[in-house]
């Protein structure tokens, strides 16, 4: 294309992709041929066990992505067709946010933009919006565009009961239609498939491509442990029998190229899309969103879910080999594309998980595995509150639990070696402090329980 004016919606089957409740070659043919007859989508929603008068909310952000939009739009506005019943009703709404693109991204938005006006599907567009500042921190910034996203929404929130945020990814709309229908079915809050990226082997054994899963810094499971790169990519054994037989299970937080997420919890919790605290476990805004979720819900408990059978990758190419990939894994699954006992969700999070705290210059160029250490994610938010500089008892607190195994060892004197452990800080507010620094000076006080903490600044010395 050689300039917006020219531009209209390219809209790309992905040929992979298989049906499953839904028929993904017949919503292609309908949309591409308007052949509407005979085809009832209030039929297809009650095979999907969706509510008739559900309202769902659509969120992008997009920059730099003209290879894969023609396949994303074409999956969003498919699955749209279905959950309004063929336009018939205004049970859609998406909203797109493009900053910074330097291909054609703009150009294929604004072709969706006419489409859609043709259609009468309810939308809003924003190109051209905020940038980056090269000086300003990457997860403050996604952070900051994400809500910019949801803006329509969070102006009028209950009007909506899903939120479905996907990230710039290949995936297929009845993909999109089963992520529904499986939260919808097991009541969940928060549900997603899974994304991927394709590899070449180096193990002649197992010879070409394979699937590899792509979110390990976010997707955490029961146990608190992260998602892995190959396969098993679940340490939890009851998660991971439960993904090899295509069967959804809960996991402690997840995105995996997008999530389904209910409106109410928006509005029920107050959460918005944020930064990490200094003090708190560095992550993808995406992750954190879903862990203050799980702390304002309490005793209540969040429903976490992941769809093992909704694939998403991040180029057709990768799409094509990873789903020959897993189309493979699941082939003797009976419980593909269908709904099978509900899950008994888990109120109680984990105490610790697999924190990676990717903050500051130079953390990301360091392996993940060599990062990774536990926390414990909760003491956090009431850290956030305090008003005391006492950092030596906020040591002490934190390090409670773990110190508490060595008290009657700690009661024997103590004559060899010395009795305190001393720490050189910039200050003494405990919330300026950055997590990995405050993590590895709990390694030192948890190594050595028996020892007394204290704190100095470089005023003091």
């Amino acid at each position: 294309m050689s300039n917006a004016s020219e531009t209209r919606a390219i809209f790309r089957d992905l040929p992979w992709c298989k049906h499953g409740v839904v028929s993904e070659a017949k919503l292609q043919n309908i949309f591409q041929h308007g052949e509407w007859a005979g085809n009832s989508f209030s039929s297809w929603k009650r095979a999907l066990r969706l509510p008739i008068d559900k309202r769902y909310f659509f969120a992008l952000n997009l920059r730099d992505n003209q290879e894969i939009i023609p396949y994303l739009f074409s999956a969003i506005v498919k699955a749209c067709l279905v959950l309004s019943e063929g336009w018939t009703s205004q049970s859609c709404f998406i909203s797109i946010y493009e900053s910074g693109s330097s291909d054609h991204t703009r150009d294929l938005i604004l072709g969706l933009d006419k489409e859609l006006e043709h259609l009468g599907v309810p939308h809003k567009f924003v190109v051209d919006g905020i940038r980056r500042d090269e000086k300003q921190h990457r997860i403050v910034f996604l952070a900051k565009i994400r809500n910019k996203a949801l803006a329509p929404f969070y102006a009028n929130m209950s009007s909506w009961d899903e939120v479905v945020f996907l990230n710039d990814v290949a995936i297929c709309a009845s993909g999109i239609l089963e992520l529904l229908a499986q939260k919808n079915f097991h009541r969940g809050d928060v549900a997603s498939g899974m994304d991927y990226t394709a590899a070449m082997s180096h193990f002649r054994t197992l010879r070409g491509h394979v699937a590899l899963f792509y979110d390990i810094w976010v997707n955490k499971d029961m146990t608190g442990q992260r998602f892995q790169t190959s396969k098993p990519y679940i340490k939890d054994p009851a998660a991971w029998d439960s993904f090899s037989s295509g069967r959804p299970f809960q996991v402690f937080t997840t995105w995996a190229g997008g999530v389904v997420m209910s409106a109410e919890l928006f509005t029920k919790y107050e959460v918005r899309f944020r930064h990490s605290g200094l003090l708190e476990c560095a992550a993808c805004e995406c992750e954190i969103i879903i862990r203050d979720l799980w702390y304002k819900s309490g005793t209540d408990g969040l429903k976490v879910m992941v769809v093992p059978t909704v694939f998403s990758a991040y180029s057709s190419k990768e799409f094509r080999l990873v789903i020959s990939d897993l189309e493979s894994t699941f082939k003797s699954s009976s419980s593909r594309g269908t709904f099978i006992e509900p899950i008994v969700f888990s109120r109680r999070p984990p105490d610790t998980f697999d924190c990676g705290s990717m903050e500051f210059a130079g953390e990301q160029s360091v392996d993940l595995d060599t990062l990774m250490v536990k926390s414990n994610w909760l003491w956090w938010y009431s850290v956030d509150k305090i008003n005391s500089h006492d950092l030596p008892e906020l040591l002490r607190r934190a390090s409670k639990q773990i110190t508490e195994p060595f008290a009657t060892f700690c009661e024997q004197p103590l004559t060899l070696i010395p009795a305190s452990l001393h720490f050189v800080l910039p200050g003494t507010d405990p919330r300026e402090i950055p997590h990995v620094a405050f993590m590895n000076m709990l390694q030192w006080v948890r190594l050595n329980p028996c020892f007394k903490v204290h704190t100095h600044t470089y005023d003091s010395l």
